[in-house]
C-alpha cells in the first residue's frame, strides 16, 4: 500500500514529464480511478478514505 501523496507526486511528475499538465479535479479523478482499480483486485491502492 502506498500513500496518497507518493501516488499523486507520481501522477503529477508523469504529467509534467509527458508535457500534459494535471489540474486539481483531474488528479482527484485519476487518484479515485486508481483506488477503484486496486479495490477491484481486492486491495487498497492507499489507505485514505475519499471524500466528496
Amino acid at each position: 500500500m502506498y500513500s496518497v501523496l507518493e501516488i499523486a507526486k507520481y501522477i503529477i511528475d508523469k504529467c509534467t514529464e509527458d508535457r500534459c499538465p494535471v489540474s486539481n479535479l483531474q488528479l482527484q479523478k485519476i487518484l479515485y480511478y486508481v483506488q477503484r482499480e486496486f479495490l477491484q483486485q481486492g486491495t487498497k491502492a492507499f489507505p485514505e478514505e475519499i471524500e466528496a
